[in-house]
């Protein structure tokens, strides 16, 4: 693949102004957020429709493994071939998938249709691309502070409309939603955002081998899941979790060898970028499992001893506030950043995260203060996860800005999945039933005390990672000039 020559293509707002193209990215976030949110506000229902907790975890990880393959593979390929042609693409693709499960009758149809809704799991990292090249530089960590807190918010937002739906026409009726919801963000796409040239150049030989990290990925995803059911002692498991990582490993060799490769393997090991996903791993493994959790606490019937028996309508009433915490978190952490560095907000962030887990796995017994650890905990998130997405978008070549961010959320998207098979994998573990009092098994208080263990150890582990980040980030002096694409749109 031959790299462009001359300015990038402009992905420029239709109009004069910059709030449609703010507002489109922001919904393209939103759809991202609420394709596994509005799942989860499903958990309930699940649990007591098809009663098989093993194997109900492959309802988020088909959707966590396809979103994980296509943020890099779609990212560089928006980069290439137009980031709008690429975002209505994903978004027909998890339409379609969000039909499928709403028309499906048994649980490995319902699987299949979240496995191809997890397209939509590359939609921020391509809006994260149409905003560089529509703003100038002193914009941009706004503007992602922006796009992180709609994604947080979202969620919130999916899980009050999502239970709307649900408690009215059962869980299809939340995969009704999101089909509606794709198609009004491929509208808002066409009427906001030009279409954007391809590059010059086609794919070299190079292209085929750089797909490798798929099957990789997805064979440590399947290999996670089975260890549920044949043991994490099982060879079989282990040895497909080292062979699938030597097909990593040989995959980062090739590419990093290659002049032009599908994927920058180099740019992921800059001390920036490496730490900055390192980062979001290690959240996104623990307190970014805070919906699942949150959402099952909230509506788990009282007589299996935890949970606040709460509708998934009013679950989501307060999900929504919770998340929106994200409308001050994200933003502010855009300017802390900005002026401070990295380092320090994401310090904040975690410290907030661990004293959040902290309180509510020692006391879970009134709503009220669970509202209230929680909602510091979501601001914490907040910080760490903008600041280090500011990070690693300075720290890249724009023409390659959501191929790097599509990187990143392989890391989000495939540590999500891993933390989530952890989450479900501790539920099951200590479990309560009892037809005489209602249908269904249930995660017992000592299931939710491991899991919250689980979720501060991570965001120890994140803290230790944030003090490892530079005190301030560098800044590629390709960033220091406003962006080609923006001069070009003020001359016209």
């Amino acid at each position: 693949m031959q790299e462009p020559r001359g300015e990038p293509a402009v992905a420029a707002p239709a109009s004069g102004s910059e709030l449609p193209l703010y507002a489109t990215a922001a919904l393209m976030t939103y759809t991202s957020a609420a394709g596994i949110t509005t799942v989860y506000s499903m958990l309930s229902l699940f649990y007591r429709e098809f009663n098989d907790p093993l194997h109900l975890g492959w309802v988020v990880t088909s959707y966590w493994l396809v979103a994980s393959v296509c943020a890099a593979l779609c990212g560089r390929l928006g980069d290439v071939f137009g980031r709008r042609r690429m975002s209505m693409t994903v978004l027909t693709i998890a339409g379609l998938g969000a039909l499928v499960s709403a028309r499906s009758h048994a649980l490995p149809g319902v699987v299949l249709g979240c496995a191809l809704q997890g397209a939509a799991g590359t939609l921020t990292p391509l809006a994260i691309g149409i905003l560089r090249e529509a703003l100038p530089k002193q914009k941009l960590p706004l503007a992602i502070g922006i796009v992180s807190a709609a994604g947080t918010t979202g969620a919130g937002v999916s899980f009050m409309v999502a239970g709307f739906f649900i408690d009215h026409f059962s869980w299809r009726g939340g995969f009704y939603m999101k089909a509606t919801l794709a198609a009004l963000t491929m509208f808002a796409l066409l009427a906001t955002v030009r279409p954007q040239a391809a590059r010059s150049g086609a794919f070299s030989k190079s292209g085929a081998s750089g797909l490798l990290f798929a099957p990789a990925i997805a064979g440590i995803f399947v290999c996670l899941q089975y260890a549920k059911s044949l043991g994490w002692h099982n060879g079989l498991v282990w040895g497909g979790i080292v062979a699938c990582l030597a097909l990593l490993l040989f995959w980062g060799f090739q590419q990093s060898r290659q002049p032009n490769p599908l994927i920058d393997v180099r740019s992921l090991l800059q001390r920036p970028v490496l730490l900055a996903n390192l980062s979001i791993a290690f959240l996104a493994m623990g307190f970014m499992q805070n919906g699942q959790v949150m959402s099952l606490l909230f509506q788990q019937p009282a007589w299996t001893g935890i949970g606040f028996a709460l509708s998934a309508t009013l679950a989501g009433a307060l999900l929504l506030p919770l998340n929106s915490i994200s409308l001050i978190g994200g933003p502010t952490a855009g300017n802390l950043t900005r002026r401070f560095g990295a380092r320090p907000v994401a310090l904040t962030g975690c410290s907030l995260i661990i004293a959040a887990a902290s309180a509510i796995a020692l006391y879970h017994r009134a709503l009220p203060f669970v509202i209230i650890a929680d909602l510091a905990g979501l601001f914490g998130l907040s910080l760490v996860q903008t600041s280090s997405y500011i990070t690693v978008v300075q720290a890249t070549a724009p023409e390659r800005t959501s191929e790097a961010t599509g990187m990143t959320y392989v890391f989000l998207n495939t540590f999500i999945a891993i933390g989530g098979q952890i989450i479900f994998l501790l539920f099951a573990t200590q479990t309560v039933t009892n037809p005489a009092l209602g249908a269904g098994t249930y995660p017992s208080e000592a299931g939710y005390g491991f899991a919250f263990t689980f979720l501060i150890a991570t965001a120890l582990a994140g803290l230790i990672v944030a003090w490892l980040l530079p005190q301030r980030a560098a800044v590629d002096s390709e960033l220091s000039a406003r962006s080609p694409a923006r001069n070009l749109a003020k001359s016209t």
